[in-house]
């Protein structure tokens, strides 16, 4: 059995246009790298949910603002 590195088992994405959890799989993304610090409440996701909290915190939201304005529909 192969392991593809370029790929992580389970790895999930957001979906800008759907505002949901996607796998990674073959999908090409941006990323952004920061510090969480303290991981507010609201952005906790029950495991049975794929869809994202109606408040999210400002960086996430940035980020799913800027994603979409360079045209891309996937951000991880």
């Amino acid at each position: 059995m192969t392991k593809d590195p370029s790929t992580v088992r389970y790895q999930k994405l957001i979906d800008c246009q759907t505002r949901t959890l996607v796998l990674a799989k073959d999908h090409p993304y941006v990323a952004l790298s920061y510090v969480w610090g303290v991981i507010p409440k609201i952005f906790d996701i029950p495991n049975d949910s794929e869809k994202l909290p109606t408040m999210l915190p400002r960086t996430i939201e940035d980020a799913i603002i800027v994603t979409q304005k360079l045209d891309f529909v996937i951000f991880g």
